[in-house]
């Protein structure tokens, strides 16, 4: 099957339509053995006759196939541009704890972590470079313990509330 954009290049939302294509295709029946993303090659130069195969680029997507998801791990890819509608179930073995939940994390961090294979917060080490936020919410995972600002009697005080803190 060769899905064709008037494109230069594959964007996100190419995969998303050429994998709704190939799912209808299946459930009505049809055996798919391969699926292209076909999209405008901007290094095309037009010659005496238009050469097709050279217009066009084809990109073979073969993934689509598959019957079960591929082994891609969970990031911030999976909100760009759209959530991605897998992504409760690919984080379902995650624990509660998960370092992508650390506040701010960056994607450099994050990957860091990941390649240490470090998934819950208890396991992040002590020395690993953490802003002072973040670094609290790491400690509150591993202690277990909640964590009251030293500065929550002072704001709640004005409220007059019957019991404080």
């Amino acid at each position: 099957m060769n899905e064709v954009k008037s494109s230069t290049r594959i964007k996100h939302e190419h995969l998303e339509q050429v994998a709704l294509q190939t799912y209808v295709a299946v459930q009505n029946g049809l055996e798919l053995t391969d699926a292209h993303l076909v999209y405008i090659n901007d290094k095309y130069v037009l010659d005496e006759k238009v050469d097709w195969n050279a217009l066009f680029c084809r990109e073979m997507h073969g993934v689509l196939s598959l019957r079960e998801a591929p082994d891609v791990r969970p990031s911030r890819h999976c909100f760009k541009p759209h959530d991605c509608e897998f992504w409760q179930r690919c984080i379902s073995e995650k624990p509660k704890d998960w370092v992508f939940h650390i506040p701010h994390i960056s994607s450099a961090d994050f990957d860091e972590l990941e390649s240490f294979d470090v998934d819950s917060m208890r396991d992040v080490p002590n020395r690993f470079p953490l802003n002072p936020k973040q670094r609290r919410v790491v400690d509150v995972a591993k202690s277990g313990e909640v964590y009251r600002s030293p500065e929550l009697t002072r704001i709640l005080l004005p409220w007059h509330l019957p019991s404080v803190i």
